[in-house]
């Protein structure tokens, strides 16, 4: 009877031993369930100190072709030109620009961020673990959960589900693969989520080292058409009503479009080109506030857009106010102008006016930010 109640007690304690010292080897000490780890260092480690430093992505390595005239606008009054750095890059994550802000042995005391275009650019978990990448997070947003690993960071080991981590070297690696509809949608979820936590660390490492962030909205082309809706085909009666809608837009009889578009929202509220056309008649009857909330959903819910989201748009302002910092809502300055054509260059990039129009409120505010 002694031997039976031993194994009941003792099998019980061996087994949950083994699964915590199973999850304590397969993991890493983080707070922050990151799905991929970066396996070499992305900046020189000799690199210079400059005052001012520009991250991102190919939006923010555009916006860094106009140091030239940022340095001479902030340079005007001293004895030597102001240093610019840009460490921005096609293809570059947050978690990239985060990285690098975490390599430099001082920080800058101007840091300009403009990023969120790229963020599907490069993989970041393994799809197998989508599952276990989002119960990490409900764990990491738990209150009790949190405290316990920032006390003890060690803990972390045995809380978090044990993932397969996506390696990151210096050099980006674009993936390019053809995904269903579904695994677009879960995998811009957990993106958004790991942007979120990365904007969030980006901030706060900001504030504790006594350096000002100034984030940038990433613009959005409004008038690029949906490539692929994420919810499919509408039916036969509809495919013929959004042709219909799409005629009448080209001939503009748009107070008609406007009677059919309303139908068609009302039956297909979440199908990209439905969303889009609406928007084009609510831009051309003069409804300019609608059309942007139209079109901001169009973009949303494109299955095949490869560039920015109005979702990463959001988080920044969120998180830019939670942490009372200024930013410059970059999307908005060009969206004034939407009812122009040519606003665009392409699909990602603004006419250079709007870059120039940036770099001018740029400088006014660096200049009352260093008394300069």
């Amino acid at each position: 009877m002694k031997k039976i109640l031993t194994i009941i007690i003792v099998f019980p304690l061996v087994l949950g031993s083994a699964f915590l010292l199973d999850r304590y080897n397969k993991n890493l000490t983080k707070i922050t369930p990151y799905p991929f780890e970066f396996t070499a260092p992305l900046l020189d480690k000799n690199i210079e100190f400059a005052p001012i430093v520009i991250i991102g992505d190919r939006l923010s390595k555009r916006l860094s072709s106009f140091i030239p005239e940022l340095t001479e606008k902030l340079s005007v009054k001293l004895s030597k030109a102001i240093k610019i750095k840009t460490f921005a890059q096609d293809g570059e994550n947050i978690h990239r620009s985060l990285q690098k802000l975490k390599e430099l042995s001082k920080m800058p005391l101007i840091i300009i961020y403009m990023g969120n275009n790229d963020e599907s650019y490069e993989r970041l978990y393994q799809f197998k673990d989508a599952g276990l990448v989002k119960r990490n997070f409900k764990l990491f947003d738990n209150d009790y959960a949190k405290t316990g690993m920032l006390i003890a960071p060690f803990l972390s080991r045995f809380i978090y589900n044990p993932t397969s981590r996506v390696e990151l070297g210096p050099h980006t690696k674009h993936f390019d693969k053809e995904l269903s509809d579904a695994r677009i949608q879960n995998m811009w979820s957990i993106n958004f989520r790991l942007y979120e936590a990365a904007l969030n660390e980006m901030f706060n490492l900001g504030k504790r080292k006594g350096s000002i962030i100034i984030p940038i909205t990433s613009p959005l082309n409004y008038r690029t058409l949906p490539k692929r809706s994420c919810y499919g085909a509408i039916d036969q009666d509809g495919s013929k009503d959004l042709k219909a809608l799409q005629k009448l837009i080209k001939s503009g009889r748009y107070r008609d479009a406007e009677i059919l578009s309303k139908d068609l929202i009302l039956l297909h509220p979440s199908h990209s080109a439905v969303l889009h056309g609406h928007a084009q008649v609510m831009l051309k009857t003069g409804k300019q506030k609608q059309a942007i909330k139209y079109f901001k959903q169009a973009i949303a819910f494109d299955c095949g857009n490869k560039y920015g989201n109005p979702v990463y748009n959001s988080i920044l302002k969120k998180y830019a106010d939670k942490y009372n910092i200024t930013y410059f809502d970059f999307e908005e300055m060009i969206n004034k102008n939407i009812a122009q054509a040519g606003v665009f260059q392409d699909e990602v990039y603004p006419q250079d006016i709007y870059y120039q129009n940036l770099i001018d409120a740029l400088a006014d505010r660096i200049k009352n930010l260093l008394k300069l």
